[in-house]
């Protein structure tokens, strides 16, 4: 099991250190080794990367290790939005209020588009279509006529030079977070000073390394959602709820499953549904007939009798749903309801239109004589 463990987080790093076609050139050997070395480092952290940790600011700290003397976004792009909220900024150092008295607003909590028009009117010299091209490249790109162009969609051309001035910043660069076609992010780095990116291919690297681990964790975090939404959704209903595996031995049930049927987590987990624990033994049959439908055809309803620890036998009607992992069915969720009281109240309401039909017979037999 550890050796599979071990083969898995190789893999992934191999996949996470993609640097095929990264040469070493004359002169710069020891550059290199230490930027090989930190691509192996953060592909090992990114492998193990903790659900709960924030994987924006890392990718914001490593590109300021790399960069240095430079203001650094690292946005998320939000489908909801339609564009990108900042989850890191860095750089401004104690001058940030400054910021946000010369700008009027927070840059934090404002939303960052893919092209547009600028405040002027003026359309952006990026379009929606060439700003995506960019992110999806994968490539370094520095932003034409840098931060004043940039910035131009969300301050005035006025502020945008204080700004810049009052930071002393130079080129603008920006790199999208992209993996098979989908934007996930950018990266943003606007050079202070005459600060010069060296290598841009190593920064690209550690960004595709940066990408894959970021839709893995996207996904991981939509997973960890849905799981938590189940457990919830199964520990609380009102009804009855049994899981069960495809070959109908039982893995969980909620509360309300034991108060129903007598019975704690503890005394049925690994029995077999249709062993004859809660089934009438003329109903063991149809049981595991239930269960076969279900995992073939899918939903089923039924109404039929099963059996309470003490032995009282009582109507319920049966839901069942296929649980499907990958394509394949991997177990079945059923609900049951006790249906008694409606069953009374069918049966009451059938007796008294008996007792009605039999009063309105005497009636006209009175009435006729």
């Amino acid at each position: 099991m550890m050796k599979d463990k071990e083969k898995t987080k190789k893999k992934l790093i191999e996949q996470d250190t993609d640097i095929t076609g990264y040469k070493k050139t004359k002169g710069r050997e020891r550059e290199y080794i230490s930027e090989m070395k930190f691509l192996a480092d953060t592909a090992m952290e990114f492998v193990e990367f903790p659900l709960e940790k924030d994987i924006f600011q890392y990718i914001g700290e490593k590109i300021q290790e790399i960069i240095g003397n430079a203001i650094v976004y690292v946005n998320e792009f939000d489908k909801k939005k339609d564009g990108f909220v900042v989850r890191y900024l860095e750089g401004f150092g104690n001058n940030f209020k400054k910021v946000l008295s010369t700008v009027g607003k927070d840059p934090t909590k404002m939303v960052y588009k893919i092209g547009g028009t600028e405040i002027s009117g003026r359309k952006s010299i990026v379009s929606v279509k060439e700003g995506k091209a960019i992110l999806l490249s994968g490539k370094l790109t520095k932003w034409p006529e840098g931060f004043t162009e940039m910035s131009s969609r969300y301050i005035s051309k006025s502020v945008s030079q204080i700004v810049k001035k009052l930071f002393n910043l130079n080129e603008v660069y920006m790199i999208g977070l992209s993996r098979k076609g989908e934007i996930l992010g950018e990266v943003v780095i606007l050079l202070r000073g005459q600060n010069k990116i060296k290598n841009p291919e190593f920064i690209e690297i550690f960004i595709k390394q940066a990408a894959i681990a970021l839709q893995r964790k996207n996904a991981e975090e939509a997973l960890h959602q849905s799981q938590q939404e189940f457990i919830s959704i199964f520990r609380d209903n009102p009804e009855a709820i049994v899981y069960v595996d495809e070959k109908g031995d039982i893995l969980d049930i909620n509360l309300r499953f034991s108060e129903l049927f007598g019975y704690s987590l503890k005394e049925i987990k690994g029995k077999n549904i249709n062993s004859g624990i809660i089934h009438p033994p003329d109903k063991i049959e149809e049981g595991k007939g239930l269960d076969n439908k279900t995992l073939s055809k899918g939903y089923v309803n039924f109404e039929t009798i099963r059996k309470k620890k003490d032995g009282t036998l009582f109507p319920v009607s049966i839901s069942g749903s296929p649980v499907i992992v990958n394509g394949q069915s991997r177990g079945i969720i059923g609900m049951i309801l006790d249906i008694t009281k409606r069953k009374k109240m069918k049966s009451s309401s059938r007796k008294v239109l008996r007792n009605c039909k039999r009063l309105w017979k005497i009636v006209s037999l009175l009435f006729h004589w």
